[in-house]
C-alpha cells in the first residue's frame, strides 16, 4: 500500500536506496545552494519544510511497519536545511556541514540520541533537527 505522504517522506525512491539518509542529504545540498543563490527567505522555507515534514511523517506512519522507518528521509532534508541556516556557503562550509550533520545524525551523541526515543513523529523529526542545530553551531564556530 502506498500514499502520497509515503512517497513524499521517502523522496520517492531515495528512502529505499543504500545509505538513504546520506543520499537524501546529498540531494538536499543543491536546494540549499539554490535558496542562497536566489536569495529566497531561508527561514520561511525552513519553517515550511519543518511543518510539512511533521505533517507528512504523521500521515505516512500507518503505511510503514516500523516505529522509525529508515526509509523516511524527509527528516534528513530538514536537518540539512537547519545545518546551513545563516551559514555563508562555500565549498568548505558545504563539505564541513555535510560531514558534521551526517556524523551527528548517524552517531546521535548525548541528547540527540535521546530525542530519537521520543514517540512517533517527534522522535523521527527532532533528532535530525537537533543534529542540524548542533552542526550549525559547530559550523559557525569553525567559520
Amino acid at each position: 500500500m502506498s500514499s502520497f505522504a509515503q512517497r513524499a517522506v521517502t523522496l520517492s525512491r531515495i528512502g529505499y536506496a543504500p545509505a538513504p539518509g546520506t543520499m537524501a542529504t546529498l540531494v538536499t545540498l543543491p536546494f540549499v545552494i539554490l535558496i542562497s543563490w536566489f536569495s529566497f527567505d531561508y527561514l520561511i522555507i525552513l519553517a515550511a519544510t519543518i511543518g510539512i515534514g511533521f505533517a507528512l511523517v504523521r500521515a505516512s506512519l500507518p503505511f510503514f511497519d516500523k516505529k522509525d522507518p529508515h526509509e523516511i528521509v524527509i527528516d534528513e532534508v530538514v536537518g540539512c536545511l537547519v545545518t546551513f541556516y545563516g551559514i555563508a556557503l562555500t565549498s568548505s562550509t558545504l563539505f564541513a556541514g555535510f560531514i558534521l550533520f551526517r556524523i551527528l545524525d548517524v552517531c546521535k551523541p548525548s541528547f540527540i540520541g535521546r530525542t530519537e526515543r521520543l514517540p512517533g513523529v517527534w522522535g523521527i523529526m527532532l533528532d535530525d533537527i537537533v543534529a542540524g542545530i548542533v552542526a550549525n553551531i559547530i559550523l559557525r564556530a569553525m567559520f
